[in-house]
């Protein structure tokens, strides 16, 4: 990787690059435990098999799932429940990228298709510049079970992060991911990229 500079932008895909594992499942497993997602993901097969299907889309499959379980919970212990995850965060790093992270500070950016209220209590306390994810929507203090934004996935990644970081073009970009396919576009932006599997290759 170059040499981090002002004007250099790491931007990082989160589940399954910083993160080992499925932070949407992880975190739904802390906050509501195994018995309740087990239940919420069985009710939204039909939904699943949708998608799978062609009928629509990722973000809506997920949304499906995410009113399942945190429809009308309070924002307020949604948030604890966020500001905690981020000890489980730290105990299911990728070690070798997450000191990437670290050392890219004020220049790391992180973007995600998962909830950014969970990632971002973590992100914080390590110097992250910017989290990039899906938000939820609020209202009267309580989960409405919706997004407020497009799931943050393939291009919408990218729009997103055109969208926050102020003269994007002029930065030299470098991008860590753990897939090809799904960060293709974000990939396709960058000026390196690595895929973390190869990282110790």
């Amino acid at each position: 990787m170059a040499q981090i500079s002002e004007k250099t932008l790491v931007i990082f895909d989160f589940d399954g690059t910083v993160y080992n594992g499925d932070s949407f499942i992880d975190f739904a497993i802390a906050t509501c435990g195994k018995w309740k997602v087990f239940l919420a993901l069985v009710m939204t097969v039909p939904a699943i098999i949708a998608w799978k299907s062609g009928f629509i889309t990722n973000g809506e499959a997920k949304q499906s799932l995410f009113r399942r379980l945190y429809k009308g919970m309070k924002y307020e212990q949604f948030k604890q429940s966020c500001e905690a995850f981020a000890i489980h965060i730290d105990r299911n790093l990728n070690i070798d990228v997450a000191s990437k992270l670290y050392a890219a500070g004020g220049n790391a950016v992180i973007a995600s298709a998962s909830i950014g209220d969970w990632i971002r209590p973590w992100a914080m306390r390590h110097g992250v510049r910017e989290v990039i994810a899906t938000e939820i929507e609020i209202c009267e203090d309580r989960l409405t079970g919706k997004f407020r934004t497009p799931n943050c996935f393939g291009k919408e990644k990218v729009r997103r992060i055109w969208e926050k970081i102020q003269d994007f073009t002029n930065y030299h970009k470098v991008v860590y991911t753990d897939s090809i396919s799904a960060d293709a576009p974000m990939i396709a932006m960058a000026d390196e990229y690595v895929i973390v599997n190869n990282l110790n290759k």
